[in-house]
């Protein structure tokens, strides 16, 4: 339970714990820093992870019913909406690569288990085994990528390409 109580919407998501907040949304409930009272940090995780974004407006009339749910773009889909995934490899690639799980901790989660026997699912016994589905997964993703831009260059039409890279000085 919330130790203090606080005018801000993000509260509804969080639970605060001195200067740490437990997201309760996650699966995970990831602990974020709340240090000096500051909701930021809170905010961007429900914004970039959640979808979720809290209207300062509304906030501050008052209203408990601001935060809302967008959808940036036709293919993003909240990390919470697993169910509607359509094969074991996206699911066990969605959970290790949005939700931060190993693929240790997935095989051996006696709730993601259950959740996706039932789904139809029969889940991995071995992290090794799910090591394998979600290369297997990447390998389908990749070949599609492949065939989208294959079409495109077919059609002669111009377009471009953005890739994010982290470096650093040790590379």
């Amino acid at each position: 339970m919330a130790t203090t109580k606080s005018k801000s919407l993000v509260w509804k998501h969080f639970e605060k714990f001195g200067e740490k907040a437990k997201c309760s949304l996650c699966i995970s409930g990831n602990i974020l820093s709340c240090s000096g009272g500051s909701t930021s940090a809170l905010r961007k995780h429900l914004f970039f992870v959640h979808n979720i974004k809290l209207d300062d407006a509304q906030e501050a009339k008052g209203d408990t019913f601001s935060s809302k749910r967008i959808k940036l773009d036709d293919k993003q889909v909240s990390l919470l909406d697993y169910t509607n995934q359509q094969s074991l490899g996206e699911i066990l690639s969605r959970l290790a690569a949005e939700d931060g799980f190993s693929y240790l901790r997935i095989s051996q989660s006696n709730f993601i288990r259950s959740s996706l026997s039932a789904k139809g699912f029969i889940p991995p016994k071995s992290h090794s085994t799910i090591s394998i589905r979600v290369r297997e997964y990447s390998l389908q993703v990749k070949s599609s990528i492949k065939q989208e831009l294959a079409k495109i260059l077919e059609s002669n039409a111009r377009f471009s390409i953005t890739l994010d890279e982290y470096t650093s000085n040790c590379n």
